[in-house]
């Protein structure tokens, strides 16, 4: 199998300045070797771990599932480069290709660049590139070097998920739209933008959501069958207009595992995001997505182990303890089980989000919060986590969601409140997911 990991390039200047460059540059190769059907590409959640890593190519390769790694190191001196790259075999620890480029530093330099080392990286490993996928690669986007660092800026903004972030990245983008209005590709992150804005309730507002339909279908018309442009328009259908089907149409993947199982179809959407966890195995928000659907599909077991590979690689991902907790009122209805979750997260430093399974739910669930399941324990990923083997009771303040149209208490109890034991009959069919996932809901996570 041609599979890849493309490491952080390394900064060569040892200067402040120069980051930026090598991680757009990082970021660019990874979207363009992604381009190519026959390649699997790791994704960048997952490689950047190894930044200024010790370990070598072959434990990293085997920490990602890759028969390949790239490494490469970056120089930037003014207006002037200097990149050197090599393609190592995971298994040999062989180089398979390497190359150095230098010259002045323009966009259209830097777009030869990631071209050449994107179809030597095919070559090398014999992934055959169809005729669309070489002219998706050789695509200039833009000749606007300002223009092109201030997109790389915002896209790299956008990725913090806070509000500020996002009008800081809208405003970056804004900017290279001012420099260059060809550009489709900051047209198409300006709609996403916008419709994430939209979706975490920090601006739901009726022109909001013209704009992003405006923006997207500017980039589509600038570049048409520009992968971010039809990304953009499954954006807008999917989190503005929750018109899945359109969705689904639009985007072929990525976003394809939400839509389906909002749909129904959520053994469709656990394929996908088992493929998702493939090309981000230390990725944990990958993982816990994947603990949702097998939750959601009551394989509870597999569910389990899954969430808990995902506090593996995050000890304070404070969904994954949630949704460990409701596994274990859903398996058995062992409100102990649950308790010791929530409590580990509490020892670990972790505050569960608003709207998340918290100790305020368990009250609807049990008569008898103190009783105990001894067959069932938490196993916990960190020395820090004592809990998990203690039934110790731990409380914090009930905080519930006030935003407007939503139920003060949690979903599962919107019937007459039961015993944890009947609660395995109230559990929702993979269908009713739309209605517990509203719109919105994901804004928990970036509060």
């Amino acid at each position: 199998e041609a599979s890849i990991a493309v490491l952080p390039f390394a900064n060569l200047s040892g200067d402040t300045e120069t980051q930026p460059f090598a991680d757009g540059l990082h970021d660019d190769l990874l979207t363009q070797l992604s381009k190519i059907g026959a390649l699997t590409v790791i994704s960048r959640t997952s490689v950047q771990e190894y930044r200024n890593t010790t370990k070598n190519v072959r434990d990293i390769a085997a920490e990602l599932g890759v028969s390949t790694v790239l490494e490469g190191g970056v120089q930037r001196a003014g207006d002037q480069y200097r990149i050197n790259v090599q393609l190592i075999d995971a298994e040999t620890d062989a180089h398979l290709w390497a190359e150095r480029y230098s010259g002045e530093l323009t966009t259209a330099n830097i777009f030869d660049v990631q071209t050449d080392i994107a179809t030597s990286i095919a070559a090398a490993l014999q992934a055959n590139l169809t005729a669309g996928e070489r002219e998706s690669l050789e695509r200039l986007p833009t000749q606007d070097l300002e223009a092109y660092e201030a997109y790389q800026e915002a896209r790299n903004r956008r990725l913090n998920y806070g509000e500020v972030d996002y009008r800081t990245a809208d405003r970056l983008v804004s900017r290279a739209i001012e420099r260059d209005s060809a550009f489709a590709e900051a047209w198409a992150l300006k709609a996403v933008i916008a419709t994430e804005l939209y979706w975490f309730y920090f601006d739901r507002s009726d022109s909001v959501v013209a704009a992003a339909d405006d923006l997207s279908r500017r980039a589509l018309e600038l570049a048409p069958g520009l992968a971010e442009g039809h990304w953009a328009r499954g954006h807008y259908y999917y989190r503005t207009q929750l018109d899945y089907d359109r969705a689904t149409t639009e985007v072929e993947r990525a976003l394809q595992d939400d839509i389906r199982r909002r749909k129904g179809d959520v053994r469709g959407a656990l394929s996908r995001y088992e493929q998702a966890v493939e090309l981000a195995p230390r990725d944990a928000t990958k993982l816990s997505d994947a603990c949702e659907t097998l939750t959601l599909l009551r394989e509870f077991e597999r569910a389990e182990s899954t969430c808990e590979r995902a506090l593996e690689l995050r000890p304070d991902h404070a969904v994954a303890y949630g949704q460990l907790a409701q596994i274990r009122i859903a398996a058995a209805g062992d409100t102990a089980g649950a308790r010791r979750w929530l409590t580990a997260a509490t020892d670990a430093g972790v505050q569960i989000q608003a709207d998340e399974f918290d100790f305020y739910d368990l009250e609807f669930l049990s008569r008898n919060p103190d009783t105990t399941t001894s067959s069932n324990t938490c196993r916990s990923p960190s020395r820090r986590v004592s809990a998990c083997a203690s039934p110790g009771i731990r409380r914090k303040p009930a905080r519930r969601s006030t935003r407007r149209g939503s139920s003060s208490r949690p979903w599962w109890t919107r019937t007459p409140p039961s015993l944890a034991t009947e609660a395995l009959s109230a559990w929702p069919s993979p269908v009713s997911d739309a209605r517990r996932r509203r719109p919105g809901r994901e804004r928990r996570a970036f509060a």
